[in-house]
């Protein structure tokens, strides 16, 4: 069964081609224009594995994609999240997801994306480990 991935974006166009770039990855996705619509999909078990969403200034309707996350993994503790973020936020959304900048290619996107589902053995060796730091200072 392939990863589902929920993606929540306000520009329609926008969603479409992250969607189908998506989708010809492999992966199962539902796009939502909403963020409070996309929320109460994602509390249903099994709606998403990932969710990919904005990381905005603050909007006055809508929640911005740091807070939707958040209130996704109060929902869901286990859904990984991938923000596209301006470089300056960047730092608000990395506490939360791994955070992409804006502008961002789709093919990064892509692999942000397979990056976050692969077994965390396949990351064995890629990071220096507490102990190895140690040494090197």
């Amino acid at each position: 069964m392939p990863a589902r991935i929920a993606v929540v974006h306000d520009e329609i166009e926008f969603t479409d081609r992250i969607s189908a770039a998506l989708r010809r990855a492999g992966y199962d996705v539902e796009s939502f224009h909403e963020p409070l619509v996309a929320l109460r999909t994602l509390e249903r078990p099994h709606s998403a594995d990932i969710l990919i969403t904005a990381c905005v200034r603050n909007s006055r309707t809508q929640p911005h994609g740091v807070a939707l996350a958040l209130m996704a993994k109060v929902k869901r503790p286990d859904i990984k999240v991938v923000f596209m973020a301006h470089p300056e936020l960047i730092e608000y959304a990395s506490e939360v997801g791994v955070a992409l900048p804006i502008p961002i290619s789709l093919a990064a996107l892509v692999a942000a994306v397979h990056r976050l589902l692969e077994p965390p053995a396949a990351f064995a060796g890629q990071l220096p480990t507490e102990a190895a730091t140690r040494q090197r200072n």
